[in-house]
């Protein structure tokens, strides 16, 4: 045979071994027990690509296969679940929620999450007393015990100002004797917060949350920061991208604009106590930069420094008096109280705040969003979070109302559906058990009716829910959401005063 006939042989059984893997037929694969989701799309959320026609076999709280379904032989005893014209993608994680914090709501808070297909969630507020908390909730519903999410972090304390910096190490070491996951820091001074940095990186912690006003975002990056919420929170990265930042950071140090308030109500709508800072809201908007801003977020893509935008929880303070949230037929999954309390600072936010103040925080949300595109490309790695405890962010639905935030600001669902699916994984380096659809992996899934690829809306198209192995089909995700909704409705009005979380500093 000649070399050219040998290479037109090689060239064809390579096509031939190529569909033979596409349609199947390699060896059988026998399914003797557990469960098995047939014929169903599986979406790769590495590649950003659909496996078309594959079986997914489950044992237990774990992934077992994952094999063309041609090739599976399923045994009498064997749950088969029907996956046709439907997409199975990994659970979806919201990495910012306040609800362990949530009293006699907590539940219904667990429930509503699972309900909308998030099977882990990042604690963001802590305490010695909400890690113990912590422990008692995955322990109850690994055992079946409860319906939730797995709590995937938790911090201790939180860092607010003012603090020297041996106060700083001596609150770090403190936190990693109580089991502290990270270090969340929301204030401070730029030394006692590097103290922070350096102890934690000293003690195997990362530091999450806002970036002081006194520290710019290079140097946090530099530092080591971990992951970086709502875009910095307040003025946040925005500052850093403007070519007014130098004289905006020294009138705000130097105690121009809106004084401080501590007030639980100022961290559900702090924009009500903000109206003197809109000057500067609006000059940073006008002296926005984005090639600065380019710099700042490559150095962040060098450095490994990841961020939580929660544009949900930033468009709800910016916009808190927008007349469609109290329109949002969602508010009947949220208890009355709070309910109430979120109009009664909506009607606060139109009565005290000046027209011009509320338009230059609105117009600030586009910088934020500006900031985020940016963020995306250069590289900066992100993750969803939804920051479950502010105004208008309820449980669950919040995080897919995220969804559509993050592809109003430029970002393809593939890019969505990674920040919320193998990206977290990445952040807690966990990527051998979370994040993709694959062998060994746990059994924490959602499978959708519509492809997620294609429209981040289709993330929200929840057919049924797999926690740690168990099927909760449509009737029971319904059920779920329909007790806690009829739970709230039966309840009486209580004081607004129940629906604060005292734990939520930021």
């Amino acid at each position: 045979m000649t070399s050219k006939r040998i290479l037109m042989a090689g060239i064809a059984l390579s096509t031939l071994t190529a569909v033979l893997i596409a349609c199947g037929g390699g060896d059988p694969v026998d399914v003797t027990s557990g469960t098995v989701i047939r014929n169903v799309n599986v979406v790769d959320t590495r590649s950003g690509t659909v496996r078309p026609a594959m079986a997914v076999a489950l044992e237990g709280d774990t992934i077992r296969k994952v094999v063309h379904d041609a090739d599976v032989r399923v045994a009498s005893g064997v749950t088969v679940i029907d996956g046709s014209d439907r997409y199975l993608i990994p659970g979806l994680l919201d990495m910012h929620v306040h609800s362990l914090a949530a009293g006699a709501n907590a539940s219904a808070h667990w429930r509503l999450h699972v309900a909308n297909g998030v099977t882990g969630v990042r604690q963001m507020a802590g305490s010695t007393g909400l890690l113990s908390l912590a422990q008692e909730v995955n322990a109850a519903a690994a055992a079946g015990q409860l319906t939730a999410p797995e709590i995937l972090q938790t911090p201790g304390d939180i860092f607010t100002g003012p603090y020297t910096p041996d106060q700083a190490k001596a609150q770090v070491l403190a936190q990693k004797q109580q089991g502290a996951s990270f270090l969340k820091v929301v204030s401070g001074s730029r030394d006692a917060v590097l103290a922070v940095l350096a102890e934690g990186k000293a003690q195997g912690l990362r530091v999450a949350g806002h970036i002081p006003l006194a520290m710019r975002f290079d140097d946090a990056a530099e530092a080591g920061w971990g992951s970086i919420e709502h875009v910095g929170a307040g003025l946040g990265m925005g500052l850093d991208c403007s070519s007014d930042e130098t004289a905006v950071r020294q009138a705000l140090l130097g105690g121009q604009g809106a004084a401080p308030v501590n007030s639980p109500l100022a961290i559900l709508s702090p924009m009500i106590f903000r109206a003197l800072d809109a000057p500067f809201y609006r000059r940073v908007t006008q002296t926005f930069d984005a090639s600065k801003c380019a710099a700042i977020a490559r150095k962040q893509a060098a450095l490994g420094t990841w961020h939580v935008p929660t544009l949900v929880r930033l468009r709800g303070m910016d916009f808190s008096d927008d007349a469609l949230y109290a329109q949002d037929p969602h508010l009947k999954y949220v208890d009355k109280a709070t309910r109430a309390l979120w109009l009664q600072l909506a009607a606060q936010f139109t009565a005290t705040v000046p027209a011009d103040a509320a338009q230059s925080f609105r117009d600030y949300y586009g910088t934020y969003k500006a900031v985020l595109k940016i963020l995306q490309e250069q590289g900066v790695q992100m993750m969803t979070g939804s920051d479950v405890g502010g105004i208008w962010v309820i449980p669950g639905f919040g995080l897919h109302e995220e969804f559509k935030q993050l592809a109003a600001a430029g970002l393809s669902p593939t890019t969505v559906l990674q920040m919320a699916t193998i990206n977290p994984a990445r952040f807690l380096g966990r990527e051998a058990r979370m994040g993709t659809v694959e062998e060994g992996k746990r059994a924490d899934l959602v499978l959708l009716r519509a492809n997620p690829l294609q429209d981040v809306s289709h993330l929200g198209t929840i057919a049924s829910v797999f926690l740690r192995g168990r099927h909760l089909d449509s009737v029971a995700l319904e059920k779920m959401k329909a007790d806690v909704a009829a739970a709230y409705e039966a309840a009486p009005l209580l004081p607004a005063s129940t629906a604060i979380d005292t734990s939520h500093v930021h």
